[in-house]
C-alpha cells in the first residue's frame, strides 16, 4: 500500500493538487486522500477509478506499485515461514532427545553391565515404604538389605527386617543390565545399592511386599556394608 500512496502523491503533485482539493473532486475527506498517501489505507475500487481519471494514472503504474507490495509481502512471509520452521525444527530435536533418553532409561540401555544411572532419584528405603504413591512409576536408587533366591526376591529396610521377616520390604526382579542372578546372591543379608522402576501395586509373591522394584539395572555391594 506504501508504494501505491506514492503513486498517488507524485500524480497529485503533479496536477498541483493539494490533498484538500483531490479529496473534494472524489467526495472524501483530506484525511482520506492522507492515509491513502501514507499507505495506511486504499480506496475503494469506484473511487480508485475515479481517481485515476483525475489524475491521469496509468493502470500498468498501479499494477506494478501492487506487485512490489506482493513481493515485499511474499518475501516477508518467507521470512517468517522459515523461521517458524527452524524454531519448530529445534523444538522437535530438542523432544526427540528428551524422548529418546526417556527410552534409553526405561530399557536400561547404558554402558556397561550393572552401570550406575544418572537420572534415578535417591531415596530411602522408610521414604519407599511411607510414601510409594510419591516414587510410583519412577527410576529410584535406594539402598537396602537385599535377598534372592526361590519366590524370595526382596530388599529389606534393615538386617533385623530382613532376618526376622518383619515386612519391611519390596519385591525385587533383576533386569538384563544388572548382574546376574547368581553374582547378585553372593550378597544376600548385606547392604545393596539398587537402581529400577518402582510399582507401588505390585506386591510381589503372595502379595506379602509394600511394592517391587522392577527392571533393575543396577544391583551392587554398598561399599559400607563391611561396616555394619
Amino acid at each position: 500500500m506504501k508504494n501505491i500512496g506514492e503513486i498517488i502523491r507524485k500524480h497529485r503533485k503533479l496536477k498541483n493538487l493539494t490533498q484538500e482539493e483531490l479529496g473534494n473532486k472524489l467526495f472524501v475527506s483530506k484525511q482520506a486522500v492522507s492515509k491513502w498517501e501514507n499507505g495506511r489505507t486504499l480506496p475503494d475500487l469506484e473511487t480508485t477509478q475515479k481517481l485515476m481519471e483525475i489524475l491521469e494514472i496509468d493502470s500498468t503504474e498501479v499494477l506494478g506499485g501492487t506487485v512490489q507490495e506482493v513481493k515485499k509481502t511474499r518475501k516477508l512471509l518467507t521470512t517468517f515461514v522459515v523461521i517458524g520452521v527452524v524454531i519448530m525444527s529445534l523444538l522437535c530435536v530438542l523432544l526427540g532427545v528428551q524422548y529418546y533418553e526417556k527410552i534409553l532409561i526405561e530399557f536400561g540401555y547404558q554402558d556397561g553391565t550393572n552401570p550406575a544411572n544418572q537420572y534415578a532419584t535417591e531415596v530411602s528405603m522408610v521414604q519407599l515404604l511411607s510414601t510409594p504413591e510419591k516414587y510410583d512409576g519412577k527410576l529410584v536408587r535406594v539402598i537396602g538389605v537385599g535377598n534372592l533366591e526361590f519366590e524370595g526376591n526382596y530388599l529389606s529396610l534393615s538386617k533385623e527386617d530382613h532376618k526376622y521377616g518383619a515386612g519391611n520390604s519390596v519385591w525385587i526382579e533383576l533386569g538384563e543390565k544388572a548382574i546376574s542372578y547368581d553374582e547378585a546372591k553372593e550378597y544376600n543379608g548385606k547392604y545393596v545399592i539398587v537402581e529400577g522402576f518402582f510399582d507401588k501395586e505390585d506386591r510381589g509373591h503372595f502379595d506379602m511386599f509394600c511394592g517391587s522394584i522392577k527392571n533393575i539395572s543396577r544391583y551392587q555391594l554398598w561399599e559400607k556394608s563391611d561396616e555394619e
